[in-house]
């Protein structure tokens, strides 16, 4: 594997664990550098689905049909783009 596949695979972790538990400080500065490093990369995406998927399980609602093909066709870009899918 590449060193560019490598940070692209830990900048997701990071950003997904963001989203999902929080970072410790060490996390965050790492998160930080990678992001320094790849300035194109949209740093809140998973921040966003997090929220979308975290409102429509709290108002006890299934998601909208278009919310969840939009996410669905988010997830499966990203995945593409990072080789995996």
């Amino acid at each position: 594997m590449s060193a560019r596949k490598a940070r692209s695979l830990r900048l997701d972790e990071l950003l997904f664990r963001r989203a999902v538990e929080g970072l410790e400080a060490s996390e965050q500065r790492e998160l930080d550098t990678l992001l320094a490093r790849e300035p194109d990369v949209d740093s809140a995406i998973y921040d966003r689905a997090a929220a979308a998927v975290c409102m429509g399980a709290l108002a006890g609602a299934k998601l909208p049909a278009g919310l969840r093909a939009g996410l669905q066709d988010a997830a499966g870009t990203i995945l593409k783009d990072k080789g995996r899918y």
